[in-house]
């Protein structure tokens, strides 16, 4: 049986790390540790979220949901991002 979302996209899964799901940040929980796995997105849009010190393998928090996007924190610092960029963060539950 495959695994989907609240919406009823099917969920990835990792097969090199068990069990985790790969899912879009916008279905993660508030204020739980994150990894960013995959950027589904283009050159451009990897490089201007490493400007603002997001790559795959970062560790961020959603700290909050906003219409139309996420806030998400990294190193003591917080970035806003919009719900079509947010939809292209793919990342896992950090189980600590």
């Amino acid at each position: 049986m495959a695994l989907s979302d609240c919406d009823g996209a099917p969920l990835l899964q990792t097969p090199s790390r068990g069990h985790s799901q790969l899912v879009s940040i916008l279905n993660l929980p508030v204020d739980r540790p994150l990894r960013l796995v995959r950027i589904a997105g283009g050159r451009q849009l990897k490089q201007r979220l490493l400007a603002l010190g997001l790559s795959e393998g970062s560790e961020v928090r959603v700290v909050q949901r906003r219409p139309g996007g996420v806030v998400l924190a990294r190193a003591g610092t917080r970035v806003a991002v919009g719900q079509g960029v947010a939809h292209q963060l793919m990342a896992e539950v950090i189980e600590r």
